[in-house]
């Protein structure tokens, strides 16, 4: 499991930056603060890392795109001959075991040129064991000679927007082990569930029960003469097996997050996850995150990594580090605040401490206060009228003293 990632001269950031990975790392921060490239970089990484391609950097891997060109990957856009993009990622394998890789990246401003591995170390329990200097440079990282896939990098990378479900499915039989980048395969998975065990099905539809006003979900099928079809349905005590397809937006946007949440994981996963509360009401946020802390609870395979926009979201992941009868401590979660610095033009990453209570007591200027702002601003405003009309019966009543 990836446990730490640091890096340099990367998208906005031009200063090294480092993240410690916990089960529950979250990142928050304002619009185009670069959020969205930390929370890639470990898909970036992985792919770039796995035995399928023999070139040193992937733009693209599992459907994740950081560019069209290797420039896009570099502070500035701008590749210089002294500047290198710097990674260094580190997994654990379990307390006594860890895992380290430091690749330091040559770039070309040539649009046909690919990137080369100027140089790299790999580590093992903090012990040197292998390492390439510049003096050979590598096309592919694959190419470096040490076994990748002992570095545990499985992702699982659910996008913000989700698949817009179907009326009517066909059963698929294939081994799914990643739900997609757009939650496509949360409904083939629901299937086969239904052809099965229906464990999965039962929890999830007990989920939506508790959080969605006792509707309750399920898979129903019928035969048609090309086959068998499905429809996923919601169903409560008066109204029965209406289609997901026309239920509210909410309901089908975190139905992929639900399932991958229930999903069996057999190794280590890291569930990175986009805005996970697309379309959700407010009240729900709180329960999305509750169910993500409780599925690693159940399972420590599952790790997660969140970027969200959601104060209610972190408002119960503090909560449920201080209820004494959840077992989540502080060390448990991490949150980073992604930050653009106008002055410097480059953005950085702070991370906001949590008491063994819940409590933050840094919280960033302008995050997540905006709701005090408005309310200070409505009362100026409330202040403001009452003056006015206070100051127009002044004005009558002289008019009307004059008149008289």
């Amino acid at each position: 499991m990836i446990n730490k990632i640091s890096f340099k001269n990367y998208k906005l950031f031009k200063e090294e930056q480092t993240l410690e990975l916990r089960p529950i790392t979250i990142l928050i921060g304002k619009n185009n603060s670069g959020k969205s490239a930390v929370l890639k970089l470990p898909t970036l990484i992985a792919g770039s890392l796995s035995a399928e391609f023999d070139e040193a950097l992937q733009l693209d891997y599992l459907g994740v795109s950081l560019g069209t060109e290797y420039r896009d990957l570099v502070y500035n856009r701008e590749i210089k001959f002294t500047d290198f993009l710097e990674l260094d990622l580190s997994t654990k394998i379990d307390e006594n075991s860890s895992k380290e890789i430091k690749i330091k990246i040559k770039l070309s401003d040539k649009p046909k040129e690919k990137p080369e591995i100027y140089d790299w170390e790999y580590f093992e329990n903090d012990k040197l064991i292998q390492k390439k200097e510049e003096t050979d440079l590598f096309k592919g990282i694959t190419k470096i000679g040490f076994p990748m896939k002992n570095l545990n990098l499985n992702i699982d990378y659910i996008g913000a927007f989700r698949e817009v479900p179907k009326v009517n499915y066909s059963y698929d039989s294939k081994d799914f082990e990643n739900i997609g980048l757009k939650g496509e395969n949360a409904y083939s998975i629901l299937i086969q569930d239904k052809e099965d065990k229906r464990e999965l099905l039962n929890n999830i539809s007990e989920w939506y029960k508790e959080n969605f006003e006792n509707w309750m979900l399920d898979v129903k099928d019928f035969a048609t003469p090309s086959g068998t079809q499905y429809q996923v349905v919601l169903s409560n005590e008066k109204l029965k097996d209406i289609n997901i397809v026309y239920t509210g937006q909410g309901i089908n946007q975190v139905l992929p997050l639900i399932v991958r949440s229930y999903m069996q994981d057999d190794e280590p996963v890291l569930i990175t996850i986009e805005e996970p509360e697309t379309h959700l009401h407010p009240a729900a946020h709180g329960s999305l995150a509750q169910r993500f802390v409780e599925s690693y609870i159940y399972n420590n395979n599952k790790n997660y990594f969140i970027e969200t926009h959601s104060e209610n979201f972190i408002l119960r992941i503090q909560r449920m580090i201080a209820d004494p009868e959840v077992n989540l401590t502080r060390e448990d979660v991490r949150i980073y605040y992604v930050n653009y610095e106008e002055d410097n033009f480059c953005s950085s990453v702070k991370e906001i401490v949590i008491n063994e209570d819940g409590e933050i007591d840094d919280w960033p200027d302008n995050i997540f206060n905006e709701s005090y702002d408005e309310l200070v601003k409505l009362k100026q405003a409330q202040k403001k009228r009452i003056e006015n009309v206070s100051l127009k019966s002044v004005m009558i009543f002289f008019l009307i003293q004059i008149m008289i």
